[in-house]
């Protein structure tokens, strides 16, 4: 490990297209399950979905959907009615890990001889009023209405089976992917007018000097301007979400900056970035991203350590070429093998 000072050039990222897949869950009338018996809670979640619920001589039931979109939480049932008479259809006793809710309906009478969709839903904000934010299963049963008059079913929806729709995702990921592209647009607008005009006082600072080397004052001085841009830099930030794309569990941050302008801030401006934007800062990253595709990656706002290397388009490493750790001396830059 040879120590350097750190030099060292973050690299950073180029936006690219972000696609995001969510399944929606649809299920077709034509599978088959095994009969389940009416006394038994009927389980649906994400890895292990149900279509059909009853399969009767008077009517058969599947589930058609099952989604979250605008605040509603919704189930969709495909029913056919195989009798000569009406049937309406509801979801009774239902409950949100215990808490009682009330549940919407719409479409739910079923014409003799008819096919047709019945609708549910209850409202996100009928739980956030009252401070469940959260929740694991919704307990329900669905049955013929009025209640109490014919076969009933229990059904236990997991909350993971109520998929984003994906067009609802991609829409507020499109929204904030614009918004990110117009801010580094700005950005990088404005360090290229600093950097212009970094250039030009240099130019004119040359051009004065006494002697054709520049002396000791005039490099501490490129240091300096070089740290105030590290330190001036706009933070931005981003959500960071889980595997689903469906819940927000932390933050990322990162800047941009020329990596002509990192390769030249001094160990000390270094180290008071380090200490005064990133360390405690309670971000799940932080990135340096520079304009080559590389780029210093801080886990968890630990700043004794930083990996270099090729980013995406969520400044994390994808590639690592090197790693910048603190010592007594100062820090020392290690080549990944």
């Amino acid at each position: 490990m040879r120590r350097k000072t750190v030099a060292i050039i973050l690299a950073s990222s180029l936006i690219s297209n972000i696609f995001i897949s969510n399944n929606l869950f649809v299920y077709a009338a034509s599978e088959t399950a095994s009969t389940i018996a009416d006394n038994e809670a009927i389980r649906i979640d994400a890895e292990s979905p149900v279509s059909l619920i009853c399969d009767t001589e008077e009517y058969t039931v599947n589930v058609q959907r099952i989604f979250y979109e605008r605040g509603n939480y919704a189930i969709e049932f495909m029913i056919q009615n195989h009798s000569d008479h009406d049937f309406n259809f509801g979801l009774d006793g239902s409950d949100i890990d215990g808490f009682q809710i009330t549940i919407y309906s719409g479409g739910t009478c079923i014409a003799a001889g008819k096919k047709g969709v019945a609708k549910f839903h209850f409202r996100e904000q009928d739980l956030t009023d009252y401070g469940i934010n959260d929740f694991q299963v919704l307990n329900t049963t669905f049955s013929e209405f009025p209640f109490g008059t014919g076969t009933s079913y229990p059904l236990q929806i997991q909350k993971d089976a109520f998929s984003q729709a994906p067009d609802q995702i991609q829409g507020a990921e499109n929204t904030k992917l614009l918004k990110t592209v117009e801010e580094l647009k700005k950005q990088i607008e404005e360090l290229k007018a600093e950097n212009a005009s970094l250039k030009e006082q240099l130019s004119s600072n040359a051009a004065t000097s006494d002697s054709d080397t520049p002396s000791s004052d005039s490099v501490s001085t490129t240091d300096n301007e070089n740290d105030q841009r590290l330190l001036n830099a706009i933070i931005m930030c981003a959500d960071v979400t889980n595997g689903n794309g469906t819940d927000v569990i932390g933050q990322r941050a990162y800047i941009v900056i020329p990596k002509e302008v990192l390769s030249q801030i001094s160990e000390n401006g270094y180290a008071t970035f380090l200490e005064n934007k990133i360390k405690n800062s309670g971000y799940n990253w932080f990135s340096i991203i520079c304009d080559d595709g590389t780029g210093i990656v801080f886990s968890n706002s630990f700043t004794g350590l930083g990996t270099y290397g090729e980013l995406d388009d969520e400044g994390c490493v994808t590639t690592p070429l090197g790693y910048i750790s603190a010592s007594e001396s100062g820090y020392e830059y290690d080549p990944a093998n």
